[in-house]
């Protein structure tokens, strides 16, 4: 005859658990169900006490093992504090999802790692290990520490709109109370940092890398950033089957390529998943003509003939060119000028350009593809000269002079 078992069993909505006692403290064992639930101490030597907190283990194991939504977690139960790396981690788990369910692309999700590394660095400093002690005061701490860093106005404001989208999607996911949503106001930046090049130093540029045939590569980079306003990540990815050439007009066609068929990690992207369509300026055009065409079918090569990536490109234009020529365009100490210039700002040089001669708004919006014209606020830069010129011309009243 068997033995009668000692050991109570309780069914709860998800599983059912054995509970026992080990030197007097209740423990819970759910290792009989689909799923090795393992055994549990509960922390208690009352029979009730250690029921109700089995309840709770019953959801949250159920939520572990994608049985539940993790809003059967309500919050008048505890939560256990959650630690800066793991709350990171999931967070990382989530933004890194497929892009078909909204996953960013790997340059995205580097952005907020580069938010981040910081910020564990901050908390380390200040003796923080969790992000529930992560607050508005703390916030603001944070920033005040990066900005005496020398971090710019633009990277500040990002990273606290970061670290507040991060704290929100763990809210979001019961990770945290609401108690920890962040309530602080984070003003955007009205005009962006990026220095603008002037038409005599891009001219001086173009000169300079054209003068040598060793920087015949960068020739071509300084021409086709400064006179078609494409990224430098559009540049590298460039292919001569890019191009299309209609009744002799030449056009760049850019196409954002995530949904193509194929390896992924082939598929061009786009920074705001839209593809345009531009054409080509003459200037540029005449480089094209004159270049071979690689095997690969990529446009732009480096110094050593290779494809081109983004940082030989932005290294070689700092050593090669701007370095060289900083001694024409002095700067005055701690103010944007030409020796802070880099590959970003020949994007805002071909915007500021477009508005100053009066190219259409709406043909500059889809040439750049942004997507209002408080974006190529930010990019604008305004002409001294320029701007005199047209003072000069305004009459008021009964002035007529000429």
């Amino acid at each position: 005859m068997p033995r009668k078992r000692k050991n109570e069993r309780l069914r709860y909505r998800y599983f059912e658990w054995i509970i026992s006692t080990l030197n007097g403290v209740w423990r819970a064992d759910g290792r009989s169900n689909g799923f090795d639930l393992g055994r549990h101490s509960l922390g208690t030597r009352n029979l009730e006490e250690a029921k109700q907190r089995l309840e709770i283990l019953d959801r949250k194991m159920a939520v572990k093992y994608s049985l539940a939504d993790r809003s059967v977690l309500n919050e008048s139960d505890e939560i256990p504090m959650l630690t800066l790396e793991e709350g990171w981690k999931e967070y990382r788990r989530h933004i890194s999802r497929p892009l078909e369910l909204g996953g960013l692309a790997p340059s995205s999700q580097r952005r907020y790692e580069s938010v981040f590394t910081p910020l564990l660095g901050y908390a380390s400093l200040c003796k923080v290990r969790f992000w529930n002690q992560i607050t508005a005061r703390f916030l603001q701490d944070f920033i005040a520490w990066r900005k005496q860093n020398g971090c710019m106005f633009s990277t500040l404001s990002n990273d606290a709109t970061q670290i507040k989208t991060m704290m929100n999607w763990l809210i979001d996911e019961n990770y945290l109370p609401t108690s920890c949503k962040i309530k602080l106001k984070v003003a955007k930046p009205g005009k962006s940092d990026r220095y603008c090049y002037t038409n005599e130093q891009v001219e001086a540029m173009i000169q300079h890398s054209q003068s040598n045939k060793k920087l015949a590569w960068l020739h071509l980079v300084v021409v086709a950033l400064s006179h078609s306003g494409v990224r430098i990540e559009e540049l590298v990815d460039l292919k001569w089957s890019d191009i299309s050439i209609t009744d002799g007009e030449w056009t760049l066609v850019l196409t954002d390529e995530r949904s193509h068929k194929g390896e992924e990690s082939e598929r061009r992207r786009k920074k705001n998943k839209k593809g345009r369509s531009l054409p080509v300026h003459p200037r540029l055009r005449s480089i094209f003509e004159s270049l071979p065409r690689s095997k690969d079918g990529y446009i732009c090569r480096n110094s050593r003939g290779g494809r081109l990536s983004h940082r030989s490109a932005r290294n070689g234009l700092i050593k090669h060119v701007i370095k060289p020529l900083a001694h024409r365009f002095p700067a005055s100490p701690g103010v944007p000028g030409f020796v802070t210039g880099r590959l970003h700002s020949f994007r805002h040089y071909f915007i500021s350009e477009c508005v100053n001669q009066q190219i259409p708004q709406l043909m500059i919006l889809n040439w750049v593809v942004h997507s209002s014209s408080a974006i190529l606020q930010l990019y604008y830069t305004q002409r001294p000269h320029q701007a005199a010129e047209h003072m000069n011309r305004l009459r008021f009243g009964t002035d007529k002079s000429a």
